[in-house]
């Protein structure tokens, strides 16, 4: 069996990541992602067996990423306000500074390919500590109760519609205009 080379694939993920934000999921074509990345249809099909391959393993490498850093810094005994803090600072600047992936999770989030099972349960586990964040303040009656699942819904909206305004103007991405976020969004939640 050939070993797959690393490099590849992360330029056809890259290739991939560039031309979601010009032609969207819907328009995107193996053929199209060969093209950009230099290289044969055929290589691509070495790599991944179709788009949604491709698609679902991008996801995955995005979410793995975006939860290694989501997290920096924080730690459980933070009190909740602290903790979620930390939280929204990491992933407001990753979604900040990694734009093009806001713009793939953004349009994952409304394809088809995210009522995959096994891509739901990924990015559960890897945003395991946010929802433990999350449960603790409810417990302690810090923030609303929410089985519907909004909290998760306004958070991520949030800083996706933030990260696009940086993404124009980076000089507003300060600790000051952090604080401000956080603050409008901690006012949305507590109780």
């Amino acid at each position: 069996m050939r070993v797959k080379d690393e490099q590849k694939i992360d330029l056809f993920y890259s290739s991939t990541l560039t031309l979601v934000s010009k032609v969207g999921l819907v328009g995107l074509t193996i053929p199209l992602i060969a093209k950009t990345s230099g290289v044969a249809t055929g290589t691509l099909y070495i790599y991944f067996k179709n788009k949604e391959d491709l698609i679902l393993a991008l996801h995955k490498k995005i979410k793995n990423r975006f939860g290694a850093n989501a997290f920096i810094g924080y730690n459980s005994d933070l009190p909740s306000q602290e903790g979620l803090r930390v939280i929204w600072e990491n992933c407001l600047r990753y979604a900040a500074l990694n734009y093009p992936e806001q713009v793939f999770l953004q349009q994952f989030v409304v394809s088809p390919y995210s009522r995959d099972k096994g891509q739901l349960l990924y990015a559960q586990e890897t945003m395991a500590p946010l929802f433990q964040a999350l449960q603790a303040a409810q417990s302690q009656s810090l923030i609303k109760s929410d089985k519907e699942g909004l909290t998760i819904k306004l958070l991520f909206g949030f800083i996706t519609q933030i990260a696009a305004d940086l993404h124009e103007t980076p000089q507003l991405l300060t600790n000051s205009y952090i604080d401000k976020t956080f603050s409008y969004f901690w006012d949305a939640i507590k109780t």
